[in-house]
């Protein structure tokens, strides 16, 4: 293993094809695809939660003790079985709701995640949801234009991203 004291010689070690480990990073908020940490909620709420230890030692003897318990009688392999199945709908059904709400939650930096989230399941995965969702988002973008336009402020690029959104739901709807 390379010594890798300098951040560029971190970097070159973590690109380099001739490493056997390879990286994954998750994305943010998903700590939930981390087994370790599933793991890690389990011994929270089976052997830690509402406990007091007098000690480190006696911490260390019941995560022990817990870790023994579970690798003997509850060990079994994680199984996902969630498939995504509706998720693209939800996301923008969500949105549709915020911006008929009129949410404060809408400020100028999180509008344009929307945004682009929006702009990216419209181009990439329009079938994944129905036209129903689909209709909702563009009226609610029309009837709500001069809220959506007082968040966007003098924002330029915002403005264009909104403007660019707008009409690609209104293309992807006449062709559907």
């Amino acid at each position: 293993l390379p010594t890798l004291k300098t951040q560029q010689d971190r970097r070159q070690w973590l690109e380099s094809p001739e490493k056997r480990i390879v990286f994954h990073f998750l994305p943010t908020h998903g700590s939930w695809l981390n087994l370790i940490e599933i793991w890690f909620g389990i011994l929270q709420q089976k052997a830690l939660k509402d406990e007091s230890f007098i000690s480190d030692t006696d911490l260390k003897n019941r995560i022990i003790s817990y870790t023994a318990t579970w690798n003997n009688d509850f060990a079994h392999p994680f199984k996902f079985s969630y498939t995504g199945e509706g998720l693209h709908e939800k996301v923008i059904s969500r949105f549709t709701k915020w911006i008929q709400m009129q949410s404060p939650q809408l400020t100028v930096q999180f509008l344009g995640k929307q945004l682009n989230l929006m702009t990216n399941l419209a181009t990439s995965y329009w079938a994944k949801a129905k036209k129903k969702a689909w209709n909702a988002l563009k009226t609610t973008l029309q009837e709500n234009d001069e809220f959506i336009k007082g968040i966007i402020g003098a924002d330029e690029d915002l403005s264009t991203q909104f403007l660019n959104l707008n009409n690609l739901l209104r293309r992807n709807l006449e062709v559907s």
